[in-house]
């Protein structure tokens, strides 16, 4: 029998929220039936064939209560796009100089569930308020607490290096998802509208607007492939933290490969900057390149904050060399002169600033796979930023 596209969207969506369902039920205790685990996981790998998966994150309390998070499955593959590829694979499945098999994103913006062992845990459920006003720190290490009960994997909140893969296999297949972007709705086709999680009252007024919705409760284009076994919210709901790119008074550093989602401390916090060949360098490289407001040597020239991801200029220097390929794959700057979606590129030239994508409910067009947002000072908190958890596996 055949299934139409809609019929499988229902049945994956009444599939998940039923996990919610049982995950609010249960509450503390979590799932303790080792067969129900099984059994919902399988139907999850059966149900998407095999491109989402049902994680069972466990605390380390001495009997481990187990808690859901739903991924979707990526192989290792080349930069979708040739003009940005770089190495054989994308880097994002490059982890402690090793190819992973497999990337694993969240396929819903983060929850952050306090276990009975008193730690955060970062889930992807479908149909939850996604957590915020927490600090990056806070997010990510909510995510790598699931890496003490899995050692097969390194748990993380999703990097640059993953969103500008998202980010590029979207363009590469012609299709940039919608979502809320505007109080609930889509700008561009405001019949899509998500279910509310969260609405606001503004004094100045006195207008009810809404805000956040529910994770997944949107319709098929809010998937990165207008599938029912995609990545959703990626346009738009809350801006998602990021590891492994920074600005330091306009310095680009970023994390070698996606050495970001490594369980290793000491290779995950070691920012490195970008050098004119696309190598990396020490931080105060001279030549280290930065994005300025004027043309400056080994400067990469930016309209002002604010302005579209498409233009921003691929120079830099009086010699207006090319910019590195390495810039393009990671989508710190657009890799050719075609559609971006009119995604916003905001960004602050003083201090040490951590990266934001996708945009937040108020951004309308300006939200988008590619929006990037490096404003935010590294301990910064807000109600329209959260994160996504993530996980590779060799």
């Amino acid at each position: 029998m055949m299934y139409t596209m809609l019929q499988r969207d229902r049945a994956i969506r009444g599939l998940e929220l039923e996990i919610t369902r049982r995950y609010k039920n249960y509450g503390a205790a979590g799932f303790a039936d080792a067969e129900e685990r099984s059994e919902l996981s399988r139907k999850i790998a059966e149900e998407s064939g095999g491109r989402n998966l049902l994680e069972w994150l466990k605390d380390s309390s001495t009997t481990p209560i187990y808690m859901p998070s739903i991924y979707v499955r990526f192989g290792a593959q080349p930069s979708p796009i040739a003009a940005a590829k770089v190495g054989a694979v994308h880097s994002a499945f490059v982890c402690n100089n090793v190819n992973v098999k497999d990337l694993c994103i969240g396929k819903y913006q983060g929850y952050l569930h306090t276990a009975s062992d008193g730690k955060k845990y970062l889930l992807s459920l479908r149909g939850m308020d996604p957590s915020v006003s927490q600090t990056l720190s806070t997010f990510s290490a909510a995510a790598r607490n699931a890496n003490a009960g899995d050692a097969g994997a390194q748990h993380h909140i999703c990097t640059n290096a993953e969103y500008a893969f998202l980010a590029l296999l979207c363009k590469a297949q012609g299709y940039q998802p919608r979502g809320n972007n505007y109080y609930g709705k889509d700008v561009a086709e405001q019949t899509e509208t998500g279910d509310v999680a969260y609405s606001y009252l503004e004094s100045s007024n006195n207008t009810r607007y809404i805000g956040r919705v529910l994770t997944g409760s949107g319709p098929l284009p809010w998937s990165h492939d207008g599938s029912p076994y995609g990545v959703w919210d990626l346009n738009g709901n809350v801006w998602e933290f990021t590891d492994g790119l920074q600005l330091s008074d306009g310095k680009i550093l970023i994390i070698k490969d996606n050495d970001a989602a490594s369980s290793n401390a000491s290779i995950n916090a070691v920012y490195k900057s970008v050098l004119p060949d696309g190598t990396l360098g020490a931080t105060d490289a001279a030549t280290a390149l930065k994005f300025v407001a004027a043309a400056a040597d080994y400067g990469i020239l930016l309209g002002g904050s604010g302005a579209q991801f498409k233009t921003a200029g691929q120079t830099y220097g009086t010699a207006s060399a090319a910019a590195p390929a390495l810039l393009k794959e990671l989508c710190i700057i657009p890799h050719d002169a075609g559609d971006y979606g009119s995604d916003g590129l905001w960004y602050n030239l003083s201090g040490a600033r951590c990266a934001l994508r996708g945009g937040r409910w108020t951004d309308g067009s300006n939200a988008g796979v590619f929006a990037l947002y490096l404003l935010y000072a590294l301990a910064s908190t807000g109600d329209t930023v959260g994160a996504r958890p993530a996980f590779l596996r060799s």
